[in-house]
C-alpha cells in the first residue's frame, strides 16, 4: 500500500519545485519494491506479512492462512511484481481463492488461534478477515485485472458480487440483487455449503472501488493529465454499452459497439476521428460531445465461453 501511495505522489509531483520530491518518492518506491520481493515473495504469490519474531505468514508452508488477496492486489497496483510474478499470483488466486460466489480474502481459513498473528485467526472461519468474500477487496482485485489486460477475469469478479442470475444462487446467498453486501460468508474449503451467504450489511467501502473499476476498467474512461483516455474492455458477450460522462465541465455521450470484420478500436468525437493514442483533449466546459467507439468482435472462443452470464466458478 505504501509503495502504491509513493507512485501516486510521484505522478502528482510536477514542475521544477517538486522534481526533488518526485525523485525521493521514486527512490523510496524502488527500495520498498526490492524489500518486498526479497522478503515476501513466496514463489507463486506474496506473503501477508512478517510477525514480531521475524516469521513470514501467508506462505505455502502454512497449513492455514496460506494466501491472502490483499497483498496480491497491492503488489499489482504498485508494480511490485513483474509479468511472470503477476501471471503466477493470478493463477494462485484462481486456484485457491475463487469460489462459486466470489473471491475470498484469504484461504484456508484459520480454525485455531495463532497467537503471533492475533485476532485474525480468532475470528470464526468465513467471517471478516478470516476468509470472507469481502466486496471491497474484490473490487480492488477486479481493478487490478483490468489494468493487467484481463477483462474476462475482471468481469467475472464483478459479476459475482451481485446475486443471481439463477435461482440456486439467490437461495444460497439469501439476498436479492438490490444492493452489494459488505461481505459474504467464505471458508469455501471448510464450509462450502455456507459459502456466499450474504452478511446483509450494506455499509460497505466497496462502492467507490466498484465505481472506479466499472468506469476506468470495464468502460475504459481513464483520466489523464491532458484529457480523457478511452480504453474500453467490455466482456466478450457484451455487444456494446452506453455511458454519459461528465468531465472537467464537459458532458460526453459515449456509445460503444462491437463490429465484426474490424481489428482494434476506432474512436470519433462529433464525427472527427480521434488521434491514435485515444485521448480526448481540449474539452470545453459546458459543451456536449458525441463519442462513438467501435471495437472489434471478440474471439469466437471467448464468445462461446461467455455467451451467457455465469456465476464465478472455482477452477481447482
Amino acid at each position: 500500500m505504501a509503495d502504491y501511495a509513493l507512485h501516486l505522489w510521484t505522478d502528482l509531483c510536477g514542475g521544477e519545485l517538486l522534481d526533488s520530491l518526485a525523485e525521493k518518492c521514486r527512490n523510496a518506491a524502488a527500495e520498498l519494491n526490492l524489500a518486498v520481493n526479497t522478503h515476501l515473495w513466496d514463489g507463486d504469490w506474496y506473503a501477508r506479512g512478517i510477525t514480531d519474531s521475524g516469521i513470514a505468514f501467508g506462505t505455502q508452508r502454512d497449513e492455514e492462512g496460506q494466501i491472502f488477496l490483499a497483498p496480491q492486489v497491492w503488489a499489482m497496483l504498485a508494480g511490485t511484481c513483474d509479468d511472470e510474478q503477476q501471471s503466477s499470483l493470478i493463477a494462485a488466486v484462481e486456484q485457491r481463492l475463487l469460489t462459486p460466489h466470489g473471491v475470498m480474502n484469504m484461504a484456508p481459513s484459520y480454525t485455531h488461534l495463532r497467537r503471533d498473528i492475533g485476532n485474525l485467526s480468532h475470528t470464526h472461519p468465513g467471517l471478516g478477515e478470516n476468509g470472507s468474500i469481502d466486496s471491497n477487496t474484490a473490487a480492488h482485485y477486479a481493478h487490478c485485472l483490468y489494468r493487467a489486460g484481463e477483462p474476462e477475469r475482471a468481469y467475472e469478479i464483478l459479476r459475482a458480487m451481485i446475486p443471481g442470475p439463477d435461482g440456486d444462487d439467490y437461495r444460497q446467498r439469501g439476498q436479492l440483487p438490490i444492493f452489494m453486501p459488505s461481505a459474504s460468508f467464505g471458508a469455501y474449503n471448510e464450509l462450502p455449503t455456507r459459502t456466499g451467504s450474504s452478511s446483509h450489511n450494506y455499509n460497505t467501502a466497496a462502492a467507490t472501488g466498484v465505481y472506479r473499476t466499472l468506469l476506468e476498467g470495464l468502460l475504459g474512461l481513464v483520466v489523464e493529465q491532458d484529457g480523457l483516455s478511452l480504453q474500453p474492455q467490455l466482456p466478450a458477450h457484451w455487444p456494446g454499452a452506453k455511458v454519459v460522462r461528465k468531465f472537467r465541465g464537459a458532458t460526453l455521450y459515449i456509445n460503444i459497439e462491437r463490429e465484426s470484420g474490424i481489428a482494434g478500436t476506432h474512436i470519433s468525437v462529433d464525427g472527427n476521428v480521434l488521434d491514435e493514442d485515444g485521448i480526448i483533449r481540449n474539452l470545453q466546459p459546458g459543451k456536449r460531445y458525441q463519442v462513438e467507439i467501435v471495437i472489434g468482435q471478440a474471439p469466437l472462443a471467448l464468445m462461446d465461453d461467455y455467451s451467457q452470464e455465469q456465476p464465478i466458478r472455482k477452477t481447482a
